[in-house]
């Protein structure tokens, strides 16, 4: 069994050293951590370096591509890479030493006959590594009643919470080898990987906290912040400006989805996926139906009740 860590850096010397020992010092120590840098102008690289020769599970892929973005350098990490099980990892965040024993072990009680991600619960640290008590836990804002085909028009699992294993990714490499992958209508690599598992296998929810997310300037994930009264009815008119922008977003991607995978879905979920492609041709009283058929929900009732009311509007 093969446990692959993939882990894209950029410019990330404030914080690489301290997540790469994160992961060095798990208490399950059979795994590689593969590192794909995207062309770095600082000293990433060079703590990279060092660490690969210091440890012969670091395997430093390094190639002519650069500035690819996190998404694409991910999807270029999944593609070159083969093995049993993939986590993604983040350059700056910091792992509880028993992150992959304990996703492991909850994945084994699954089998592995299907598709399956398992994800953890996060918890916000300020840029020195301490525990933001101001941020709202990610635990509060997992929506554990989710359904897989909710994972179409959200998705509240960061890539660094989860864990793959090989039939997902071997599903999303049958996706590139068809044809090769139009980056622009896919949102993020955590996102699309969700949609396989939620198309054609299980998502797992591991209730606990295994990742430190680090909140900085120059990260690409939010995290909910504790407001006051004036500031939380401000934010109502932002999460509904989001909800809008996210579901224009969430269909271009559910229908380029379809077109990968659809003669490969099974018929309920190609037709629930066509439908909430084509929603904008739905009469109101076929998206109310349609609201009411899949009961489509968010990671809060206050985030799912302003999207259904965009979706019928």
């Amino acid at each position: 069994m093969e446990i692959a860590v993939l882990m894209s850096t950029y410019n990330g010397e404030k914080y690489v050293d301290e997540q790469i020992q994160s992961i060095l010092n798990q208490t399950e120590s059979d795994f590689n951590l593969y590192i794909r840098d995207d062309g770095s102008t600082d000293s990433t690289v060079r703590i990279i370096n060092t660490y690969s020769k210091k440890d012969s599970r670091i395997r430093f892929i390094q190639d002519d591509m650069q500035n690819l973005g996190p998404k694409d350098s991910f999807f270029q990490l999944l593609n070159n890479v083969s093995a049993d099980y993939y986590f993604f990892c983040d350059q700056d965040d910091i792992w509880e030493n028993n992150k992959i024993q304990l996703m492991m072990n909850e994945l084994d009680s699954y089998g592995n006959d299907i598709p399956l991600l398992a994800y953890s619960n996060l918890k916000c640290i300020d840029k020195d590594g301490e525990k933001i008590q101001d941020f709202v836990s990610f635990e509060n804002m997992v929506n554990t009643d989710i359904k897989n085909i909710d994972y179409f028009q959200t998705n509240n699992i960061p890539g660094c919470t989860m864990v793959i294993n090989k039939k997902t990714a071997d599903i999303f490499k049958m996706g590139g080898v068809k044809q090769q992958l139009n980056q622009e209508y896919i949102q993020m690599h955590d996102w699309w990987v969700a949609l396989i598992a939620a198309a054609f296998g299980r998502i797992i929810h591991v209730n606990k906290t295994l990742v430190y997310y680090r909140q900085h300037s120059n990260n690409t994930l939010g995290a909910g912040v504790k407001r006051s009264k004036i500031q939380k009815i401000k934010n109502v008119f932002n999460i509904q400006k989001k909800i809008k922008l996210s579901l224009k977003k969430a269909v271009m991607q559910a229908k380029y989805f379809n077109e990968v995978y659809g003669k490969y879905i099974n018929n309920n979920m190609k037709t629930f996926i066509e439908k909430f492609s084509n929603y904008n041709s739905l009469s109101f009283i076929d998206k109310i139906k349609f609201i009411k058929k899949y009961k489509l929900q968010r990671y809060s009732k206050k985030s799912t009740l302003l999207f259904r009311i965009i979706f019928l509007f």
